[in-house]
């Protein structure tokens, strides 16, 4: 799609001086077969001569000096493109402030585009017309779209040196228009010109459904839907990230935070089959929760509660889990086996009925046969999760999961050869996140998690 945008937003100019517009447009210009101009100037005429002044198919006008009484003005520009065999078509607008007076005039620039994301860093720059007066000063404000932009949340110079504005848009909401004025005086008067930005709308209009709201934790297989999620044409595709908070009691899904949230993995899918960790059992509950992401990074989140019990058969449940990570393992279906050796490492504290150190000074228990922490199970996940890290490299939340499946699989506890393994495993994480060649995902946080789980 194309954008356009009258150069220099709304602003106040004099009617002694000859006010020139022209729009320049944002997008794939260079797919562009055919290009018209369209321009309109309300209240008409705004001058004698306008109509045919404004009929010009070009990409500015100008205003004529001392034709136009002092009023506002709306001048638009209606743009009609052809992009290969679609045709396009949009108007944008922007109001001239005419006055008697002689007030140094500024114009106002910003991004370019339809949207602001989320995640941009905004600047916005005043440029006035001519820099006869060294004595300008700049007063930045905004006029429209709520009160979420505090003074603590922009950044910009005083005075003389205040020509510039800057924020961080994700302190902005999604969806909003916000129109910005910066005003510029000098000794003979105070000039002002607007910017009107439109934050991108995130995903809307849909849930998350879990079914059923109560289980075992383990055994029952919890579904999970996204559904009825829309957004506009250009900030498709959407993702979906759904995720677990463990032991949240009646903590409202707003306060969970990123770091309590334990990914089951990002998707293209609205569906999702899962089995959830063990639980406290003092809260005996958990949270699912559901992150859409739209293509251009903003996001919405939604969560239900679920009620978990402990597994009446600890040692069936880790039996069974283990079948399933071979048979997944066996799919090469690498989400599926971080996800299942999750499950299966929450149960390790109860299913074998461990014999622990008494401190941890003792030195690691030598490997005899017998168990320190539920060894056996515990190697058989480092073992899983080597061979899923030699078959696939993990991207994107993917690092995050093998980050908790490798803590839980780890105690201070373990007997030496589970130490060997799990260093070993180390290794090769921290090879892969370092490795530029294959492209790896492995993030920082990962890394240290996985460091943080060898040390603890």
């Amino acid at each position: 799609t194309l954008t356009p945008s009258i150069v220099g937003g709304s602003r106040a100019a004099a009617i002694s001086e000859t006010t020139r517009l022209r729009v320049i447009l944002a997008g794939n210009t260079k797919a562009v077969s055919a290009l018209t101009y369209e321009w309109g100037c309300t209240p008409a005429p705004c001058f004698p001569g306008a109509d045919a002044a404004f009929l010009i198919d070009k990409e500015s006008v100008s205003l004529p000096a001392n034709l136009l009484v002092p009023a506002a003005y709306r001048i638009s520009v209606k743009v009609s493109a052809q992009i290969g065999l679609v045709f396009f078509e949009e108007t944008t607008s922007v109001v001239i402030h005419l006055t008697p007076g002689a007030q140094p005039a500024t114009q106002v620039t910003g991004p370019l585009g339809k949207y602001i994301n989320s995640a941009d860093d905004v600047a916005l720059f005043a440029d006035p017309a001519i820099y006869v007066d060294t004595a300008y000063t700049y007063l930045w404000r905004q006029i429209a779209g709520g009160n979420s932009l505090t003074k603590l949340k922009l950044s910009t110079a005083t005075g003389v040196f205040g020509d510039t504005l800057g924020f961080l848009s994700r302190t902005l909401t999604e969806g909003q228009m916000y129109r910005f004025r910066v005003e510029i005086s000098s000794t003979s008067g105070v000039g002002f010109a607007e910017l009107d930005l439109l934050m991108r709308p995130g995903p809307s209009s849909g849930y998350l459904s879990v079914s059923p709201r109560a289980g075992l934790a383990v055994d029952t297989v919890f579904s999970l839907l996204a559904l009825d999620w829309v957004d506009i044409p250009d900030s498709l595709p959407l993702s979906f990230e759904f995720w677990y908070a463990l032991d949240t009691g009646s903590l409202a899904a707003d306060a969970i935070t990123l770091e309590d949230q334990t990914p089951f993995g990002q998707l293209s899918r609205q569906f999702l089959m899962v089995r959830m960790p063990n639980v406290d059992p003092v809260y005996s509950n958990a949270t699912i929760g559901l992150t859409v992401i739209n293509s251009a990074g903003c996001e919405v989140r939604r969560a239900q509660r679920v009620k978990l019990e402990w597994p009446p058969i600890p040692q069936a449940s880790a039996g069974q889990m283990q079948a399933l990570i071979n048979e997944a393992s066996d799919m090469q279906a690498f989400e599926e086996v971080v996800m299942l050796t999750n499950v299966l490492t929450s149960l390790l504290d109860t299913a074998l009925a461990p014999t622990r150190r008494a401190t941890l000074a003792t030195p690691p228990c030598a490997n005899a046969g017998g168990s320190c922490d539920n060894d056996v199970s515990r190697a058989f996940v480092l073992g899983q999760i080597q061979k899923a890290l030699r078959a696939i490299v993990p991207k994107g939340t993917e690092s995050s999961m093998v980050s908790n499946a490798v803590r839980g699989a780890i105690t201070p506890f373990v007997n030496r050869s589970t130490q060997d393994a799990a260093l070993a495993l180390n290794s090769e994480i921290l090879f892969a996140s370092t490795n530029p060649v294959n492209g790896s995902g492995l993030n920082d946080l990962a890394v240290a998690g996985v460091g943080g789980a060898l040390s603890g």
